[in-house]
């Protein structure tokens, strides 16, 4: 990942040195790469600093798109385009991980507090 991909609010996967690979929530981050995040745990509570390169993105599956209301269209050959309907308009984005479908949410106005 490029930091020039990223956002704040955008749920990654951090490499921490004492519990391994943990999902975060970016806080703050510069053109540099430098991070700060913060994920719900006893490690990382207070904020955890770290660079773009201990950091990988979250692949999309079906399961976490369930869990957070979307619907799967069965018999799509490539599940990576979602569909949005805000006011009767169709809008389709290409994505493969949770930030960028939460970049694709916050162009739509639609906020999620995800579950994963």
């Amino acid at each position: 990942m490029k930091p020039q991909e990223l956002m704040i609010g955008d749920i990654i996967g951090v490499t921490h040195e004492e519990i391994g690979l943990v999902c975060a929530k970016i806080e703050y981050i510069n053109e540099t790469g430098d991070l700060m995040v913060r994920a719900d745990n006893d490690y990382m509570d207070g904020g955890y600093e770290c660079t773009v390169k201990e950091c990988e993105p979250i692949k999309l599956t079906d399961e976490l798109l369930e869990r957070n209301g979307f619907q799967i269209n069965d018999g799509v050959e490539n599940s990576n385009f979602i569909a949005f309907y805000v006011e009767g308009k169709r809008y389709v984005h290409h994505v493969v991980y949770l930030h960028q479908l939460q970049h694709a949410c916050r162009l739509c106005g639609i906020e999620i507090n995800w579950k994963l």
